[in-house]
């Protein structure tokens, strides 16, 4: 297996808007609460376009977020089996016959004074990859990590691959 290392500098990014849009939306995700039907309801009685919960409690560690994909043609108003034993999040699971395997985020921290952290796995076309996102201290950012993982089975000389990069932000 080859290793790369690599140092990369960057234009710096107007550190003021950075932590001014990463507090507001900690904020606004923090005083959000859980709807009717998995749905993500903002405090001021909006809910969140297209952004379900679909296990576990919201703002937890564990909790997944997504959208539930419609059902398929055929299916009738009752939906597949699977989504009518085990609810919206039996097609997120893969459970059931839908072929369709939507994205989906799950929150594996949720301490805003601390850190947040949030790991998104998408499947297509027979290929995963895992994307990973750790801030720390996200209301005065002082740092942050990315992940990257993939895997395409029957991909050829690249069916593996992964990558990490981290910013210290209060440098």
């Amino acid at each position: 297996m080859a290793r790369f290392a690599h140092t990369v500098a960057v234009a710096a990014l107007d550190r003021g808007w950075f932590e001014e849009a990463a507090g507001a939306l900690v904020d606004l995700l923090d005083a959000s609460r859980e709807g009717p039907g998995g749905t993500v309801v903002l405090a001021d009685g909006r809910a969140v376009e297209g952004l379900r919960l679909l296990k576990g409690r919201h703002l937890r560690p564990g909790a997944r977020y997504g959208e539930v994909p419609a059902a398929r043609e055929g299916a009738g108003k009752a939906g597949t089996a699977a989504e009518a034993a085990d609810g919206p999040a039996a097609l997120v699971s893969g459970a059931g016959d839908s072929p369709v395997t939507p994205s989906s985020v799950v929150l594996r921290a949720w301490r805003p004074s601390h850190s947040v952290e949030a790991e998104s796995l998408v499947v297509e076309d027979g290929m995963s990859l895992k994307a990973g996102l750790r801030l720390s201290e996200p209301r005065r950012p002082r740092a942050v990590e990315l992940s990257l993982a993939g895997h395409q089975p029957g991909g050829g000389s690249l069916y593996r691959f992964s990558g990490r990069g981290k910013a210290d932000l209060a440098a």
